[in-house]
């Protein structure tokens, strides 16, 4: 069988992991409404999470998607030892990197809170800044984390790098479960360092077996220097739904107590297929594409993302039409206990309806991020996901008035939607 037939393959064991954090990720939050409701409490976690997660979303996904291109030319064109040099030098960059952010994050946390979210007064503005300077501590683990997965998904070893997100959810699960009683929400910003804690320890034995630099091999700082290149521009791109999301929180964050937590709880269920479908596939598919481009078989890499994002919409599709029509019932049954009350469930259940309508759009986008990755033009998908940021933002304030957190997520599958046929037309 062919390395291209491998894909499918693959992507179907990444996603069998990725259904795992996804349900341990589904059961601490509804151990958090359960504990929290929707409250001024949830609110400032979910806001503070917000920028943790878009952090270690562009340390762990954006950095390993600058080594993956960079290190399969490196390994194609001079070797295994060459390979491995860039591995190791690019790995201090980015634990320099991630430590310089843990300080920025830690020092600032006062200022990011009025920034992610400006409607919040009082209690909820106060423990946001608490929650950001505990959380910031595991911003610290990303960079080597995200030095390690790139080197195994380079050797298309996927099974480690998911094995080691579900001993995040597992280890926040565990936070949440048994120190919410003593710790509050607090809890769960102590359980985050925790948990980024156990996904490096994870990959750490096998990573280090497979390609970084021997002794007297010494540092690539010249291929080093090439991936940092292209580091903003993925860095940006990459962001794209994370920062619509935090735009979200910021519209959400001057309506009512509870709306940030309501929308967080619905973007969370609507995102589920993208988790499950979209994000491994991606996965998967990067190496192989990369190598595609590297070997000059743009044909074949064409017919690579042609037939991935007919297989992602053939099973996004239905998948969006049935959270449309049992929102309500799946929304009750995963959160309406304890501090959920029926109102809330009625709110991130129409939240979850708007939402869903985006949700083949933000499923292709990923693809389609990944193809450009790939081709080592990162600059198209940076140029498109800002507009569709400005986009975004513009139908928040436009919507958000008159139809509350409804607006917000309708923004959201709009502007998803533009983007997803921009970068599809321009990339044909």
């Amino acid at each position: 069988m062919s390395r291209f037939r491998k894909i499918p393959q693959a992507a179907l064991a990444i996603a069998a992991l990725a259904v795992a954090t996804r349900l341990l990720t589904f059961v601490t939050q509804a151990i958090i409404a359960k504990e929290f409701g929707a409250s001024a409490l949830s609110d400032a976690y979910f806001a503070a999470e917000s920028l943790i997660l878009l952090l270690a979303d562009l340390i762990v996904a954006g950095f390993s998607m600058a080594f993956i291109p960079i290190f399969a030319q490196q390994r194609a064109a001079r070797g295994d030892r060459a390979a491995r040099r860039f591995a190791s030098s690019f790995g201090l960059l980015s634990i320099a990197v991630s430590l310089a952010l843990a300080a920025l994050v830690a020092l600032a946390s006062p200022l990011l809170a009025r920034a992610i979210a400006p409607g919040f007064h009082g209690q909820a503005r106060e423990l946001t800044v608490q929650l950001l300077r505990v959380m910031s501590l595991s911003i610290a683990f990303l960079g080597l984390t995200a030095d390690l997965t790139g080197l195994l998904q380079s050797d298309k070893q996927f099974i480690v790098p998911e094995l080691a997100q579900v001993g995040y959810g597992a280890a926040l699960l565990g936070a949440a479960l048994f120190l919410t009683d003593e710790l509050g929400v607090m809890a769960l910003a102590w359980g985050t360092v925790l948990a980024s804690f156990v996904r490096l320890a994870l990959q750490l034995p096998s990573a280090a077996r497979r390609g970084l630099a021997r002794p007297g091999e010494g540092l690539d700082w010249r291929a080093t220097k090439r991936a940092a290149k292209l580091l903003l521009p993925l860095l940006v791109a990459h962001s794209g739904l994370r920062i619509t999301l935090i735009l979200d929180w910021i519209a959400a964050s001057s309506l009512p107590e509870g709306s940030v937590a309501a929308l967080n709880l619905a973007s969370r269920v609507a995102l589920l297929p993208v988790g499950i479908l979209a994000i491994p596939l991606r996965r998967a598919m990067l190496p192989t594409l990369s190598q595609q481009a590297a070997e000059g078989q743009l044909q074949k890499m064409g017919e690579t993302v042609a037939s991935a994002l007919r297989m992602l919409l053939f099973a996004a599709m239905p998948i969006c039409a049935a959270l449309m029509a049992l929102g309500t019932p799946l929304v009750r049954l995963l959160f309406e206990r304890g501090a959920f009350a029926p109102s809330a469930t009625l709110a991130t259940s129409q939240a979850l309806a708007c939402y869903a309508l985006g949700i083949p759009a933000i499923a292709g986008t990923f693809l389609l991020n990944g193809a450009y990755f790939a081709l080592g033009d990162p600059v198209t998908p940076v140029k498109v996901n800002a507009a569709g940021w400005a986009a975004n933002l513009a139908l928040n304030l436009i919507l958000s008035p008159h139809l509350g957190i409804n607006g917000i997520a309708l923004a959201t599958a709009a502007s998803s939607t533009v983007t997803c046929i921009s970068l599809a037309c321009i990339l044909k």
